[in-house]
């Protein structure tokens, strides 16, 4: 983990007037010109701004991401940004009230390699940034700059690994515990306290993995989609090239369950490069030695990343295995009997899903979400600032 503050608080007053080739948004001029002397004290020669992230993180001031190149293009659509090697990225404090305001916190340092950055989370006490590759986003690490809003300063900036923070839940006596990865072969121990998570001990790990567990020896290898059955129900993999003579449907059992003579298991399938499949939910009887499936519209894209079965619904955790980085679709929820869907947004892929004291826990790559009725809570590891480590604990939109 790396240390180093970044920044004084730099207040720059007054809009840049005459700027050359400042990229016109598709719903307003790029206005927070004041952020442009900034960048040209770094880089005289760019000349191409784009406000990537606008964020109010109190009553008086917005937080700002700002892109600025030497080349025309927007490159800031979506979630995840596009980040050239020979692009700057300037995180600022602007005031609400006046927009030629505005306090430099930090310049990130220009990557290696052309890359993808993504905003993690975002307040007014800290800006959490995922960096990876542009091709087939893999994570790189993440970054976390500790802000004090009031005084317009950057205190820190921590730099760690992209694993930290995965998650498994554990059952401890009567309670529910998760553990968190710190480091590739450390964690700590939190347990559920109050409606939080609050931190144990440190725990030894071994290596990460987000492979479900393997099926049990009593199922026999899974009867396969045919072609037909395929391009029925995934008609956009058909358009996009995967043709009869030269797909390849690969499907094996993922997560799994046994209830009672039935064990039940979600599909799974690489999904990338003329190999793919069908999401479903599978059930095998074993008196019968029989297979069945239910595969809803909304899983068929997908393999499944985690299950739980209670009663007469289904939870699954929808993950996409194509070529290059796994990435998941968040929480389904499946009636057996009417196939009827519900889908939680979780960005992170799941790995585990428990039901204790009347809500859903749900461990991801990176923290656990708490499912309660409406509800949307989630616990992430982060570092503290202080050289530690501590558990943040957000409410978010539930969907």
């Amino acid at each position: 983990m790396k240390r180093a503050v970044l920044a004084t608080g730099l207040c720059l007053v007054g809009a840049a007037g005459g700027v050359r080739g400042v990229v016109q948004d598709p719903a307003a001029r790029f206005v927070e010109t004041a952020v442009i002397p900034s960048f040209r004290q770094l880089d005289p020669l760019l000349d191409t701004f784009e406000t990537c992230l606008r964020q109010a993180v109190d009553d008086d001031h917005l937080l700002l991401i700002v892109r600025a190149s030497r080349q025309a293009g927007e490159r800031c659509a979506g979630a995840r940004w596009h980040r050239d090697r020979r692009d700057a990225f300037g995180v600022f404090l602007m005031d609400r009230a006046r927009a030629d305001r505005v306090w430099l916190l930090a310049m990130l340092p220009q990557p290696a390699d052309d890359g993808s950055l993504q905003v993690e989370r975002a307040d007014a006490s800290s800006l959490v940034l995922w960096e990876g590759d542009d091709g087939y986003g893999f994570g790189r690490g993440r970054v976390k700059l500790f802000i004090d809003a009031p005084t317009r300063r950057l205190v820190d900036r921590v730099e760690y690994g992209i694993d930290v923070g995965m998650s498994d839940i554990v059952r401890a006596d009567d309670r529910l515990c998760a553990t968190f990865r710190r480091t590739r072969t450390a964690g700590v121990l939190a347990c559920a306290s109050g409606g939080r998570f609050a931190i144990e001990s440190t725990v030894a790990l071994g290596p990460p993995s987000t492979d479900p567990a393997t099926a049990p020896p009593e199922l026999p290898p899974l009867p396969q989609s045919t072609w037909d059955e395929f391009a029925a129900v995934r008609p956009d993999r058909v358009a996009n090239g995967y043709r009869r003579d030269v797909t390849v449907i690969e499907e094996r059992a993922g997560p799994w369950q046994r209830v009672g003579d039935r064990i039940w298991f979600g599909r799974t399938f690489y999904d990338g490069e003329g190999t793919t499949g069908v999401g479903a939910i599978g059930r095998f009887d074993l008196a019968s030695r029989s297979f069945s499936f239910i595969s809803p519209e909304a899983l068929r894209p997908w393999s499944a990343s985690a299950l739980l079965i209670e009663d007469d619904v289904a939870w699954v955790g929808l993950v996409r295995h194509p070529e290059g980085a796994d990435y998941g679709h968040g929480l389904l929820r499946v009636h057996l009997t009417d196939r009827n869907t519900g889908l939680t947004p979780i960005a992170d892929i799941i790995t585990g899903i428990v039901r204790w004291r009347g809500a859903l826990y749900v461990a991801t790559t990176n923290g656990v979400y708490v499912v309660d009725g409406r509800a949307l809570r989630r616990y992430r590891l982060e570092p503290s600032g202080r050289g530690g480590m501590e558990i943040l604990a957000e409410t978010l939109p539930s969907g």
